[in-house]
Parts: C-alpha cells; structure tokens; sequence
C-alpha cells in the first residue's frame, strides 16, 4: 500500500466492519473520516477495492437488497497483518506539486491578470474547505472520533498555511507590478 495513504485508509475501515459494506458506504465513511480537504470520490474507492482485492486483502460478495444485487466488501485474514505493517511503515513527507504553484513558476509578467484570478478561485476553494470541515461534527468520545479530529486539524492546518501563501504571492505580484509602473 504504499504511496496510497487512501489505499490504507479504505482497507482501515474494511477491516472495522462489523458486515460487509457496500462501497458507497465505504467511500461516505472516508469522507467522513478524513474529511472535505481530502476530496474523497466514488470512483477512486472502487478502484481501490479492486487493487486490495486483488492483493486479497479484502473479498467481496454479491447480496441481494430491495434494491437489487449490491457488492458488499469484507477484509480477509491478510487485511490485519497489511493495515499493522502499512502502520508500520515510515512516513515520508510528498513533494509539494500544486498545479498553481507551478504555474506560478514557470509564469511571465504578462500572465500577472490570470495568476490573480487564479489565487482568487484557489483562495476561494481553501476558504470553502475550511468552511466544509468546520461545519462537520466530530465528536472525540471515542478513538475514531479523536482521530477524525486530528486529521480534520491536520487539514486545517495545512488549508492556513496555503491560504498564508495566497496572500504572500498576491501581495508580492501586485508590488512587484507597482514598481514596475513606477
């Protein structure tokens, strides 16, 4: 599992079940685990279930509902000795690859116009995050909810510092941009 922290989220909360579950479910407890910041979607958890499946990690049967034939997905007797040694495994920090920075990397004068709107809409997408995540209830009774709130704090944390950088890279093109009309 390495290189998919949501490889090991998903198989984290497999091997909880108490039944099996249906990957919708699955992806809705990630959300809600990991919160907003992380963009949880459907298709990324089925694509997931199908590589633990594939590793036998996680099995999955038909069931059939009211609503018709469901995939319902369990752990296997390997799920537990992956999740410890994913656990295990040292963390490394990821580069940091935000498309926005990049371009402000690789940006010229001339681009100054989209860059800011581009900050805009970035800043708008933290602020909404920031939004999402505090409106989420988490309640620390319990271990999973203390550990959904350390991860929604984490997020928070991090959304801060990228909106600090909005700001720093905002306020630095638009003085660089007054000086240059000087």
């Amino acid at each position: 599992m390495r290189g998919s922290p949501m490889k090991g989220v998903l198989l984290g909360l497999v091997a909880e079940l108490e039944q099996p579950t249906h990957a919708y479910v699955l992806a809705a407890m990630m959300a809600r685990r990991l919160g907003p910041a992380w963009q949880v979607d459907r298709k990324s958890v089925y694509q997931m279930l199908s590589q633990l499946q594939a590793a036998k990690l996680i099995s999955s049967e038909t069931t059939i509902t009211r609503r018709g034939a469901l995939e319902v997905y369990f752990a296997t007797e390997r799920a537990d000795a992956a999740l410890e040694l994913w656990m295990e495994t040292r963390v490394s920090k990821s580069p940091v690859r935000e498309e926005l920075q990049a371009k402000v990397a690789v940006s010229r004068a001339k681009d100054v116009p989209n860059l800011l709107r581009a900050l805009d809409g970035y800043e708008r997408e933290c602020f909404d995050m920031l939004k999402e995540t505090s409106d989420a209830e988490v309640g620390t009774g319990s271990w999973s909810g203390l550990a959904m709130a350390l991860a929604r704090i984490a997020a928070d944390e991090h959304l801060h510092a990228e909106l600090r950088w909005v700001m720093a890279a905002r306020q630095a093109i638009q003085e660089f941009m007054a000086h240059l009309r000087r």
